[in-house]
């Protein structure tokens, strides 16, 4: 009796021959993107003003991050959103205020410290406080309907996938740039 295919399949994978079909392990610093890796975001702390009889809403986050070497500016995503305040708190600093240049094409902030001084390497509290419009199509945060069963009231809904987080809240919005969410 000759061995199926599957079985010299399978008994080629417990002899090891199966890395070439495993996925590389990944790689921040290798994973294409077009935000720059000097400076990684940790931590987010969200906190949304919202109110679904409103076509507009504020927000104030929080981002912890890591200054991978010394930069003359912050760039994260943002579409559609108008800054408010921006400080840069640092461990045994003063609280450096920053200025948003928005790049609407590029849907990106640069953030520039106003004491033009480059931001030090290390760990860092990026504070924004911000607001945007609420949307009428779904993506980022936007209007929404209940569905016919429940009684007609307004609602506000989010769709953040693929590319549209940067329409709720400044961040690093690429998927290399992995952080907690709060």
């Amino acid at each position: 009796m000759r061995p199926t295919l599957v079985a010299v399949l399978a008994v080629g994978a417990l002899a090891g021959s199966a890395p070439a079909w495993a996925q590389a392990r990944f790689d921040f610093d290798r994973t294409a993107g077009r935000l720059a890796k000097d400076v990684v975001p940790a931590h987010y702390a969200l906190d949304l003003d919202l109110d679904p009889a409103r076509d507009s809403f504020r927000g104030e986050v929080v981002v912890t991050l890591r200054v991978r070497q010394p930069v003359g500016a912050i760039e994260l995503h943002a579409e559609k959103l108008q800054a408010e305040r921006l400080t840069l708190d640092s461990a045994g600093a003063v609280p450096r205020t920053l200025r948003a240049q928005a790049d609407a094409a590029a849907q990106l902030w640069k953030l520039v410290p106003d004491d033009g001084a480059p931001i030090a390497a290390g760990e860092h509290r990026l504070r924004i406080a911000y607001r945007g419009p609420v949307g009428k199509s779904g993506t980022g945060l936007f209007q929404a309907s209940a569905p016919a069963a429940v009684a007609a009231e307004a609602m506000l809904a989010t769709q953040l996938a693929s590319i549209h987080a940067r329409e709720l809240l400044p961040v690093f919005d690429e998927p290399a740039f992995r952080a907690v969410f709060e």
